[in-house]
């Protein structure tokens, strides 16, 4: 999580530049980050219920999807040559990060 949390902000910083000459790299290392953590649990499984484990992971899962999704959009507009589309999906996929974030993220007193 350390690396996807590393790359997206280098994503970030070289949208915010116009500059999508290292996107292809970090939409890869994304890829596969995301793709590992899709074989990972939650910490924040084991302090639910039993009976509300599976609806959960089945979301979590969602949300790995959606990213991966994401990422394939960002794939798909550098093909096509369409930096602005590729910067634009930068925030789609902050937005994505934030709010998978929030609801499964194990909270630390």
């Amino acid at each position: 999580m350390v690396l996807m949390k590393k790359t997206m902000k280098q994503m970030a910083s070289d949208a915010k530049r116009k500059d999508s000459s290292q996107f292809s790299t970090y939409v890869a290392s994304l890829r596969d980050a995301a793709k590992k953590s899709r074989q990972e649990q939650p910490l924040k499984v084991a302090e639910l219920p039993q009976g509300a484990r599976a609806q959960f992971i089945a979301d979590y899962e969602q949300g790995i999807d959606a990213l991966l999704l994401l990422l394939d959009d960002v794939d798909k507009a550098l093909l096509e040559g369409s930096d602005k589309t590729a910067f634009a999906m930068v925030k789609k996929i902050a937005a994505q990060s934030k709010r998978s974030h929030k609801e499964f993220r194990l909270e630390w007193n």
